[in-house]
């Protein structure tokens, strides 16, 4: 009766191989990894953002994150240089005042992944907020990129400091709050204005907030 039980999981488990959710679940068995899909016509991911920790205290957040061949996709030419956010963080004001993300582009010519810091200041000057895009690294689809966003703040200077897979930038800080006060996470989100023009996967493994 056993062996019978046993045949009839082999089965399932063969036939659910076919399915690429059924996969995709596999592996968010991970407690610190997840898969994020943005589906053909939209902007962010399927799944419910609010079933996931929304903060962290620390003034470093370290993962990786990576793509499959899914992202590899075409836009329209005007829009081609329009940078998805991958991950990060922000701090007071939200995301579009004081944020510091990971954010990416593919690049046909290259065939590879253009990797950006991506960073909104607040109300730089008294204006408008201070948008600043800077390019950090290339990767390979299936590359896994080993990265971290950290704050640096003492009494001359005032920073963010990228790296991915050994890729060191740093961007300014015009946040005043401390390198250690709650901050919340910033998913993965195409465009722009345009949104996926397929089904995308984005893989991030969250291992570390100190």
């Amino acid at each position: 009766m056993k062996r019978i039980y046993i045949i009839i999981i082999i089965l399932l488990l063969l036939y659910n191989c076919n399915d690429k959710n059924f996969l995709k679940d596999l592996l968010d068995k991970n407690e610190y990894q997840k898969t994020f899909l943005i589906k053909k016509g939209d902007f962010s991911p399927d799944k419910d953002l609010k079933s996931y920790i929304d903060n962290f205290t620390g003034k470093e957040l370290q993962f990786e994150f990576w793509y499959d061949n899914t992202g590899e996709y075409k836009i329209d030419s005007l829009n081609k240089n329009q940078l998805n956010k991958i991950y990060g963080f922000y701090e007071s004001g939200g995301i579009e005042i004081n944020s510091a993300r990971f954010a990416s582009r593919w690049d046909a010519e290259k065939k590879k992944v253009e990797i950006f810091c991506y960073v909104h200041n607040d109300k730089a000057k008294g204006t408008n907020n201070l948008h600043i895009r800077k390019h950090l690294c290339w990767l390979n689809v299936l590359e896994k990129a080993q990265s971290y966003i950290k704050i640096i703040k003492n009494d001359t200077c005032n920073y963010y400091e990228f790296n991915c897979n050994g890729n060191i930038t740093r961007i300014q800080r015009t946040c005043k709050w401390g390198a250690n006060e709650s901050k919340g996470f910033c998913y993965p989100y195409f465009g722009g204005n345009v949104p996926a023009p397929h089904d995308l996967y984005v893989y991030i493994d969250n291992r570390t907030t100190n």
